[in-house]
């Protein structure tokens, strides 16, 4: 699903407004604003452009499901702030208007 809308989306024009307005909103929330202090922007793209088939590859089952963290340990979000970031993504991806035809 992620990686049919990154491969439809990455690179363009909505993606970038996206990423923009994510990386802003994620900055200025109090819950999960420090995961960028170090990010800039424009790594965070480049890394995603690079890492992202070995980032997204889920099974159908997995999808169907709420979102959950599946990081290591050492870097896995809590469970509140990984919430809060699919609550912005969410968001975001709606006032966009990411189709969902290509998930």
């Amino acid at each position: 699903m992620l990686s049919n809308l990154l491969q439809t989306y990455l690179g363009t024009k909505e993606f970038d407004q996206f990423m923009d307005q994510f990386y802003e909103t994620v900055s200025q929330n109090d819950l999960v604003k420090h995961f960028f202090l170090l990010a800039k922007k424009p790594a965070i793209t480049q890394d995603l452009n690079r890492y992202w088939p070995y980032l997204v590859p889920k099974s159908i089952l997995e999808y169907r499901k709420p979102p959950t963290a599946t990081s290591s340990y050492e870097i896995q979000l809590p469970e509140r702030q990984f919430s809060e970031i699919v609550v912005i993504m969410t968001k975001l991806f709606r006032e966009l208007k990411f189709s969902s035809e290509h998930a």
